[in-house]
């Protein structure tokens, strides 16, 4: 099974999201690969990372087979949590969305950093056009 990898590391700054989507949106295209979700499920991992975590992010996106992991780490010993937020709040949904797509999310602990991950599966898409 071929693997392929895109890796950014971020500063935990709101701009960081944005560069996140970029990274997840140029994977697709380069790997030949439709997947609606990635973007948004990438979004809300690094946005709950700036604003829970602070300091440095590592983002890893890896394309196995059919499936797309994404793997967010950050230097803080805080553990997420899944919010139940009321209709009107402006945030607390971002964990709650990443479930819904994906089915589910873990926490892992390498070298001193807090990995929260997820996973999606993906589908190739036609990258050369008919003639």
């Amino acid at each position: 099974m071929t693997e392929q990898q895109a890796f950014i590391h971020l500063p935990a700054e709101p701009s960081s999201v944005a560069k996140a989507r970029g990274l997840a949106r140029k994977s697709c295209a380069e790997w030949g690969i439709s997947c609606a979700e990635l973007e948004l499920v990438t979004s809300e991992l690094v946005t709950n990372a700036v604003r829970h975590a602070g300091g440095e992010i590592d983002l890893a996106i890896t394309l196995r087979g059919a499936v797309v992991r994404i793997e967010v780490a950050d230097d803080s010993p805080d553990l997420p949590t899944t919010q139940e937020a009321a209709p009107s709040a402006r945030s607390g949904r971002g964990l709650a969305i990443v479930e819904k797509l994906t089915g589910g999310w873990w926490v892992d602990w390498q070298a001193g950093h807090k990995i929260v991950g997820a996973e999606l599966p993906c589908d190739p898409t036609d990258t050369h056009p008919p003639r």
